[in-house]
């Protein structure tokens, strides 16, 4: 266009400050766009999908990040004749470790437990059960809180809650009345798993399904057995 030909007016110039690394999503962070002092035309700005303007000031905004920050920080002029644009590359801080996460709420077995395990690299944790360490063993259903804070000085929280699971059901069968001098088996239905068949001594006397039993020995019996991907189920079967 002829008439843009060698156009340079009070806003042909434009540059983006502003800080370059990213620490704490729990704060504020501004950059200015800076331009001729007579240019009295708007500032428009591009932000990372992360980042949105919490407050906006002349040719400066301040920003909130919602997520793990990059890309860059994007501002323009539109002229007449040409758009004059600047941008700042941000990065998320090696220092910062970002929001923390615990899972999903989940269930346990009876006289079982597992490990809460936090990511590792915050610089403080404590969980209401007073451990510090990054990771606990439970073994009891509960509300489980942790709160951390990172080399940026951020701090996070968050909570699983931890049920008891239904108790599993095995059917062993009915009890045994037996007649002197004969005996009988015993047999527990098929599709579990690690098969416990023990007396009143809690001696192990069989890890299989069946159990023969003898009237010269007559008693309680006692059987475990897992279900596939769940928890122990139990039964008791008398023998008279």
């Amino acid at each position: 266009d002829k008439n843009c030909r060698d156009y340079l007016d009070s806003c042909s110039m434009i540059k983006v400050t502003g800080p370059e690394e990213i620490c704490n999503l729990q704060d504020t962070y501004s950059f200015t766009a800076w331009r001729n002092p007579a240019c009295t035309q708007d500032v428009s700005w591009e932000l990372p999908q992360s980042a949105s303007i919490v407050q906006k000031t002349g040719n400066t905004i301040k920003i909130r990040f919602t997520g793990i920050p990059e890309g860059y920080i994007k501002a323009y002029i539109q002229n007449a004749c040409v758009s004059v644009r600047d941008s700042l590359k941000i990065k998320f801080s090696d220092r910062a470790v970002g929001p923390l996460n615990l899972g999903n709420d989940t269930s346990i077995c009876k006289n079982s437990g597992f490990e809460i395990t936090a990511k590792s690299g915050y610089e403080m944790y404590s969980w209401n059960t007073g451990s510090n360490a990054n990771s606990i063993h439970i073994d009891q259903p509960g509300k489980y809180w942790l709160q951390v804070q990172d080399a940026c000085g951020a701090i996070y929280a968050d909570t699983i809650v931890v049920t008891e699971k239904l108790k599993e059901i095995i059917n062993a069968g009915p009890d045994q009345d037996l007649c002197p001098g004969t005996a009988a088996d015993v047999i527990a239905p098929d599709g579990y798993e690690n098969y416990r068949w023990t007396n009143a001594q809690q001696e192990l006397l069989s890890s299989s399904p069946r159990l023969t039993v003898a009237a010269a020995f007559p008693g309680m019996y006692f059987l475990e057995a897992k279900v596939p991907g769940s928890c122990m189920a139990y039964d008791t079967v008398i023998v008279t």
